[in-house]
Parts: C-alpha cells; sequence; structure tokens
C-alpha cells in the first residue's frame, strides 16, 4: 500500500481542497495524509494530517519572500524525514516549488491549478523559481491542457512531465445538496436570475458584471443578481452597485430585503447549489482561471452557462471539440454553453459608456433568457459531458499517474 500525503496551504473550500480531500476517499487501495501551513480545516477528508507551520504572508519585497521560503523549507525537510511517504502530491505554485527543494526518496508530483504565467500571486520571484524547479519534480500534473501549454511555452517544461487530469466532481453529493430547502430564501426567486459563485478578488470580473447587470435592470426591472462568494474587495463591489442606484442586500450584516433587491450578497454558502439550481442563467467573467470547477457544477445543477473565454479551462468545459488556445472574439454559441471575448487588463472600466464587451455580456444574457429552448438544450447537452469528471474516472487517471515508472521515464501522458 502506497503512502501519500497531499501538501496544501489548508483544507478550505477551494478548488485544490475538494480536489485533494475527494482523492482521499477515492485512493482505496493507498494510505492517505495530508501536510498543511495551516490547521484550517473545511471539508471531510480521509487520513492523518501534519500541520507545518503558519501561512501567514511575507513581508513585502523578495527578502520577506525568500525568509518565508527558507523557513518554510526548513520546516518541511525535517517533517519529511519523519514521513516515510511514498508519494507527495502539492497543491499551488509555493508548496509545488518547497516539495521539489525539499525531495528526498519519494516520488514528487507537482498539482498546477492556474495558468501560472498570469496567476496574480506569482510575482517576477515565483516564476524563476518556478522556471527552475518544476521540472526537477518526478511528473506535473495540469488542470487543463492550455495551463500545460502555458508551463511548456513560458517555463520551459517538457511535454513528457505533463499530465492533463480535471477536476472530478461529485455528482451524486450536488444533486442530493440541491434539493435542500431554500424557503427562507423564496423571495429571492420570484423572478428571473442570475447567479455568480466565486471569490469576491481581483481578477473575477465582479465590477464588468455589476456595470452589465444596470444595463440589464433597464429592460428587466425584476431581474435579480446573486452572488455567492466572500473576499477582500466585497465591501468595494458593494459601493459600487450602490452608486449605479442598485438596491444590494448583503445577508451577512442580517439583511434580509430580498424581494427589493437588485443584488443580493450571499456570502460563502456551505451548499451553494441548492441556490444556483434556482436560477436562470450561471454567468462566469473571470479573467483568468486554472479549471473552474464551478462551471462543471453549474451543469450539474442543470443551470445554462454563459463564460469569459479566459485562459484557462471555460474552453474545454464548453467547447471540448474546439482548440484550447483559440480564443473568442465575438459570441460563440455551443452544445454545453455560451463563451464570450474575456476582460483583461487593458478593459478599463467605463462607468457611464458600455464596453464591446460588456454590450457582447448584456445581449448574450438578454438571448438566453428569453430562449426557453436555448436554455433548456443547454442544460439537456452540458449533462451529457459531466461522465468526463467523475471521481472514478478522475481517479484512475490520477493512479495512472502515481504507477508510472519515474525512474525510467516513461510516463503515460494524459491527452
Amino acid at each position: 500500500m502506497k503512502k501519500i500525503y497531499f501538501f496544501l496551504p489548508t483544507l478550505g473550500t477551494g478548488g485544490a481542497e475538494k480536489v485533494a480531500t475527494q482523492l482521499s476517499f477515492f485512493f482505496k487501495n493507498e494510505d492517505t495524509n495530508f501536510i498543511l501551513l495551516e490547521n484550517k480545516i473545511e471539508l471531510p477528508y480521509r487520513g492523518d494530517i501534519e500541520v507545518l507551520g503558519s501561512n501567514k504572508p511575507s513581508k513585502r519585497g523578495i527578502i520577506g519572500k525568500l525568509k518565508k521560503l527558507v523557513n518554510l523549507y526548513t520546516r518541511l525537510k525535517f517533517l519529511k524525514i519523519s514521513l516515510n511517504a511514498d508519494v507527495i502530491i502539492s497543491f499551488m505554485s509555493l508548496q509545488n516549488i518547497l516539495n521539489v527543494m525539499t525531495k528526498k526518496n519519494e516520488k514528487i508530483i507537482l498539482s498546477v491549478r492556474s495558468f501560472e504565467s498570469l496567476a496574480r500571486g506569482n510575482t517576477y520571484f515565483y516564476k524563476i523559481l518556478i522556471k527552475f524547479f518544476y521540472k526537477k519534480a518526478d511528473a506535473i500534473v495540469a488542470v487543463s491542457k492550455y495551463a500545460a501549454q502555458d508551463l511548456i511555452d513560458n517555463f520551459g517544461i517538457k511535454k513528457e512531465m505533463i499530465h492533463v487530469i480535471y477536476n472530478p466532481i461529485n455528482l451524486k453529493s450536488i444533486e442530493k445538496k440541491r434539493e435542500e430547502d431554500i424557503s427562507a430564501y423564496q423571495d429571492i426567486f420570484q423572478s428571473e436570475t442570475i447567479v455568480y459563485v466565486a471569490t469576491l478578488k481581483i481578477g473575477k470580473g465582479h465590477d464588468y458584471l455589476i456595470k452589465i447587470f444596470r444595463e440589464l435592470k433597464k429592460k428587466n426591472d425584476t431581474l435579480k443578481l446573486i452572488l455567492i462568494g466572500n473576499g477582500p474587495l466585497k465591501n468595494t463591489w458593494i459601493k459600487l452597485a450602490k452608486s449605479f442606484n442598485l438596491e444590494v442586500c448583503n445577508i451577512e450584516i442580517g439583511d434580509k430585503n430580498f424581494k427589493n433587491s437588485d443584488i443580493v450578497f450571499l456570502g460563502h454558502q456551505e451548499n451553494p447549489y441548492k441556490f444556483v439550481t434556482q436560477c436562470s442563467v450561471f454567468v462566469f467573467p473571470s479573467m483568468w482561471e486554472g479549471f473552474p470547477n464551478v462551471l462543471i457544477e453549474a451543469m450539474a445543477c442543470k443551470v445554462p452557462i454563459i463564460s469569459s473565454d479566459c485562459p484557462s479551462g471555460p474552453r474545454e468545459i464548453i467547447a471540448p471539440d474546439t482548440n484550447f488556445s483559440k480564443k473568442a472574439t465575438k459570441i460563440e454559441y455551443y452544445d454545453n454553453g455560451i463563451l464570450i471575448p474575456y476582460f483583461d487588463k487593458s478593459d478599463l472600466l467605463d462607468r457611464d459608456k458600455l464596453s464591446n464587451k460588456e454590450q457582447l455580456w448584456v445581449f448574450a444574457i438578454e438571448k438566453l433568457l428569453n430562449n426557453s429552448k436555448m436554455r433548456n438544450d443547454i442544460v439537456m447537452n452540458a449533462l451529457k459531458s459531466l461522465e468526463n469528471y467523475t471521481p472514478e474516472y478522475i481517479t484512475n487517471e490520477w493512479q495512472k499517474v502515481i504507477l508510472s515508472n519515474y525512474k525510467q521515464k516513461k510516463y503515460h501522458v494524459i491527452q
């Protein structure tokens, strides 16, 4: 029985944490355990946990980051002596770098969760370390084809090292959770609703979405926007919405005036599926991703999707038969949903005038809201594609990587 450790910052409710904890249950023939930077546990898991130390942010500048790196390196180096691990799978840039730096006799597998060259957290300092250390791992699992290509093009990683494995989605769990009672929130869903599930932080496109929603309200006064998630920019986006004369409901301060609100900030929800499944359209205006689980989860909730065609992931989910590196320049309609050109750093928010991209969003959302047949067709087609994301299928792909003969570099490259 192989002894496997998953190395993450915490076991919070992020995408990487969900994948690792799900794999811990589906790796039934392996001894699974966790190494965490911080003792924060919000998800069920199987195995033991070793807490490495604080995940407090480093002081600004290269010196501060270097001190943090050296501190964590020392702790992990000593911890690995006692683990007797066969395989250590790390998630996200810092953990991946540390995992390679402290390599002993165990197999090192890096899980790349984002488009590393665009990820805001990856400063020039971290990008240099990624370029140097990632190639020293035994294998890399990228969460999308486009993220894998980014490693090849921008970090010099050999193609033979990289495997592409999508995130697993526990469909049975989602099906059960989406049926939970929402009677306390029923006033939200008396009219058509748009929903977005994402952390309220830079790069997720909430500012553009709020402006787009203001335009949609001009033709559909009863339309509501539901925002699920927390984050550092929550108050900023609430102020933006209010400056557009939109009525805001923030349930985290006890506000429950759902009926008269335009935008409802639901905050973090242990079960977002019961809300998503009640909505008319799921929107995803993110500026960059790795592989957005929420799109597949929205499919499982039987809600049609309109997504930015950002790097990386949305195109591989919504239009899997197209070239993953293609970028939408207009609205693109597919069986699984709709793709729209993504917002980037050059798209400065103009409070008064709609940009061409914002106009495309308004047109696409209005068209989907007004066409019940299109919504139903997208939902039914999307449901058929979910078999590619079942935990059983994804676990089998991971096990192929774990069992690869690394010493002879006989990789099983997953296409």
